[in-house]
């Protein structure tokens, strides 16, 4: 029997895997129906997936506390997302639940705390956990799945929605920043140190794993592990395994003009000149567009996703969106690794047909999980749902999950890992 919320193969080891949602309102309503739905596909998971809408804060307690009530011996992993794409349609508002039955798979969880004050020490204390708990697995195929909290822009005078146009405010923001990024860790979220770190580490394995974020806000966000809701912490999920897997990722952008990074800070994100001008100053002569178009104080946060700018890594090109404008400087999200830089153009068409483009494998997967920026899903809005069917088509009667969030990370065993904006990233399982 095949269906969408379970798997069986006769032949071969048994393998059921369900994505459930719940829209109830109340934290117990939410595990209660969560836990029944699960249950008919997937008695006793190996492992469980859980990610809500920041809707939910005030029952995120009660919805831990009844998922383990129901599964003790499941480890849960998860966190607060954007929204979330399933067979059962598109969401900005709800929880889901992924969870999966192997017999050959042996897990493993790591916490790592404090990711924006210590990055290093948070991966190396993730990664211990990962690599005990799995020393003595007989499986081959490695994968981490991370979830890990992302940017929070502090609540300071004068940050607007993105655009500061006072020097002495830039001045401000710019130490304060620093201040609240080692004393109450609201800042950008170094997700990359933190990967970076926990690779070399975990050397061999896959990884695929997504930031944390709240709606769109950028102001608090949550990681889950079991019962215990946290921030500023990666939670990763490391399992071997027989099963088969491979990822890739696309956004859909073309290069159109380049230009030359020429002053930026020691850790590549704060962008001061371009072409050996201000950088605020010349940005929009590149684009061609007016700068009160571009850096609006109230719009900027919905204008910044369409006019993104990448660099290219080896033959990969990396989508960069600058994410806050000061008077003397852009802050991006990601780091540059390169001074030679590009614009980019992008549709709501490319966007989708991107996603036909990691589709493609030899294999017929047994089911897929995606992890898709949330700026996607804020500049497609109702036209998220053709990724939707572009995935229903693909997979037919087996599951899959897409969360979005503040950033995306994919790596195969034998490649480099990318950190990814504005892009989906993939990873499909087979047999």
């Amino acid at each position: 029997m095949k269906n969408r919320t379970g798997i069986e193969n006769p032949g071969k080891t048994e393998l059921n895997v369900c994505v459930e949602i719940s829209r109830e309102w109340e934290g117990r309503e939410v595990a209660d129906d969560l836990a029944g739905k699960i249950k008919k596909s997937v008695p006793v998971p190996k492992f469980i997936l859980l990610f809500a809408t920041i809707e939910y804060k005030n029952e995120f307690k009660s919805i831990l506390s009844g998922m383990k009530k129901e599964f003790p011996d499941s480890p849960l992993v998860g966190g607060t997302v954007a929204g979330f794409t399933v067979p059962q349609g598109c969401y900005t508002r709800g929880v889901t639940a992924f969870a999966l039955h192997y017999p050959n798979m042996d897990i493993a969880v790591g916490v790592g705390r404090n990711t924006k004050r210590s990055p290093e020490k948070a991966a190396r204390g993730c990664a211990k956990a990962i690599k005990a708990g799995l020393s003595k697995s007989k499986w081959e195929n490695k994968l981490l799945f991370d979830v890990i909290s992302g940017t929070e822009i502090p609540n300071m005078p004068g940050m607007g929605h993105g655009v500061i146009k006072s020097g002495a405010m830039s001045t401000l923001v710019k130490g304060g920043m620093k201040i609240t990024q080692f004393v109450v860790q609201k800042s950008i979220g170094r997700e990359e140190d933190v990967l970076n770190e926990m690779l070399k580490n975990l050397p061999g394995f896959s990884m695929l794993g997504g930031s944390t974020i709240d709606n769109l806000k950028m102001g608090k966000n949550f990681q889950f592990f079991n019962e215990d809701i946290l921030t500023n912490s990666i939670i990763c999920l490391g399992m071997t395994t027989d099963l088969k897997f491979d990822s890739d990722f696309g956004h859909g952008a073309k290069v159109d003009k380049e230009f030359k990074i020429t002053k930026i800070s020691d850790n590549r994100q704060i962008v001061y000149e371009i072409n050996g001008r201000p950088a605020p100053e010349e940005f929009p002569r590149i684009f061609n567009r007016p700068a009160d178009i571009i850096f609006d104080e109230k719009y900027f946060f919905k204008r910044f996703p369409f006019f993104p700018c990448g660099v290219m890594e080896g033959d990969k090109l990396m989508v960069r969106p600058f994410v806050m404008i000061l008077k003397d400087s852009m802050l991006s999200m990601s780091k540059f690794t390169k001074e030679d830089v590009f614009t980019l153009t992008i549709s709501g068409k490319s966007m989708i047909d991107a996603v036909n483009g990691i589709l493609k494998t030899s294999h017929k997967p047994e089911f897929g999980l995606f992890i898709s920026c949330a700026l996607r899903l804020m500049t497609l809005g109702s036209e998220i749902c053709r990724e939707r069917e572009i995935l229903m088509n693909y997979f037919g009667s087996k599951p899959f999950l897409v969360i979005y969030t503040a950033g995306e990370n994919v790596k195969n065993a034998d490649e480099k890992m990318y950190y990814l904006n504005e892009s989906i990233a993939s990873m499909l399982f087979w047999r």
